[in-house]
């Protein structure tokens, strides 16, 4: 068979990649590239000597530039990098994707479970709960399109 009926053939029989996301979902990656891009600012803007708080996953600090801050705006940055990739429909996103889900899902556990017991009180600590849920709404959304998407076209 000529090569060119394959193609003509795969680019109308499977969905577009981007076409598998709902639209909620869509619209979540659009805030989460935001938030990388703002994360990127904050970070910058913490390296000037700014004082900001920043909040992840019931992972709260008031410094920017420390340890907690660094890892919260690289946090930031991936799911960020994460969302882009998913709308550019890559076909490396979905592992991407379960990865950022995986970190999120352990970070709001550990701040829910482990935190609270070693006597780091969180302001943010009622957050982390809708967080949680919405980590496992996206892992399982992601879950339930893998496979058409590694099917799917651009």
């Amino acid at each position: 068979m000529d090569s060119s009926y394959i193609d003509y053939f795969k680019k109308f029989s499977f969905p577009k990649r981007k076409h598998l996301l709902p639209w909620w979902f869509k619209a979540f990656t659009y805030v989460f590239i935001a938030l990388g891009i703002v994360a990127i600012l904050g970070l910058v803007l913490g390296v000037l000597g700014f004082s900001f708080p920043v909040t992840l996953y019931g992972i709260e600090t008031d410094e920017p530039i420390s340890l907690i801050g660094v890892l919260l705006f690289v946090l930031f940055i991936f799911k960020g990098f994460t969302a882009f990739i998913i709308l550019r429909g890559r076909s490396w996103a979905i592992p991407l994707a379960e990865l950022d889900a995986i970190v999120g899902i352990s970070l709001c556990l550990c701040s829910l479970i482990i935190l609270p017991y070693v006597g780091i009180h969180q302001k943010s600590a009622i957050l982390t709960i809708p967080q949680f849920l919405l980590l496992i709404i996206y892992i399982v959304n992601i879950e339930k399109i893998k496979t058409t998407w590694n099917i799917a076209s651009y």
